[in-house]
């Protein structure tokens, strides 16, 4: 298969290799020792080496220590990418975040009774139906919440002792 792309096009498709490097890296300082990650990350250092060997030395580098390629820190300046991942990351930070509260205060109603229950109540009403009903009410409270005061009235209900071990003090 080939596949014929202008130099843009092939910077986008670096562009876009980014995040998927990103994704795949970023939370993960042994990455190259994943097996499930290999695969990936010798396609993604394949397709960086054609991009260096094709002219686009301004977006992508060769390691004088080895093989590997890496992103030109100019390229990685003028690259619209880590906007993308900083939108991504924050619409994933507020969905969790919501979620999880979310959770939290549905265990902490049914005091855990119908978390893992299946069937019906005695109106013959799903349990897994009204779990979800119940949940997907708190993430909207939620949700409404925090995108009209941010994190402003978020506090952490912790005994001080405890906190204060936390923080090192």
């Amino acid at each position: 298969m080939k596949l014929d792309l202008s130099k843009d096009e092939l910077k986008r498709l670096i562009d876009l290799l980014s995040i998927s490097d990103w994704i795949i890296c970023a939370q993960d300082v042994d990455s190259d020792e994943d097996e499930d990650k290999k695969p990936y990350l010798k396609l993604l250092q394949k397709i960086y080496g054609e991009a260096y060997r094709n002219g686009l030395k301004d977006c992508v580098e060769k390691s004088e220590d080895s093989d590997e390629f890496f992103f030109n820190d100019d390229f990685k300046e003028e690259s619209l990418t880590h906007q993308f991942i900083d939108e991504y990351e924050d619409a994933c930070f507020w969905d969790n975040l919501i979620e999880k509260l979310a959770e939290r205060d549905y265990i902490k109603e049914t005091k855990h009774k119908e978390i893992d229950e299946v069937g019906e109540d005695d109106e013959g009403e799903s349990y897994r139906m009204k779990r979800f009903a119940r949940i997907t009410e708190l993430e909207q409270q939620y949700n409404e919440e925090f995108e009209k005061n941010g994190l402003k009235y978020l506090e952490l209900n912790t005994p001080k002792d405890k906190l204060a071990k936390v923080l090192g003090k």
